[in-house]
């Protein structure tokens, strides 16, 4: 288990280790009330194939703003 409040760390580290790695395709969170804040919804972002966040952004970003949810930008390996 992983506190909350941990995880921006959590993830920068487990990103680090990806060699090649694109500028602003890393696994994130968008906390829409602050780091480690829990939102009553929460959404994840599953890009599709041969893409990354980058291609529709800030469309999620604007919907978690909507909802005030928050938001897991994960990276399918390989990608």
């Amino acid at each position: 288990m992983i506190d909350i409040k941990d995880i921006d760390d959590s993830l920068k580290n487990q990103e680090k280790m990806v060699r090649g790695l694109r500028p602003g395709t890393e696994k994130k969170m968008l906390w829409t009330q602050g780091n480690g804040v829990k939102s009553k919804i929460s959404i994840v972002f599953i890009h599709g194939f041969s893409a990354s966040r980058v291609e529709i952004d800030p469309v999620v970003d604007l919907i978690a703003a909507e909802l005030n949810a928050n938001v897991y930008f994960t990276r399918l390996r390989g990608h």
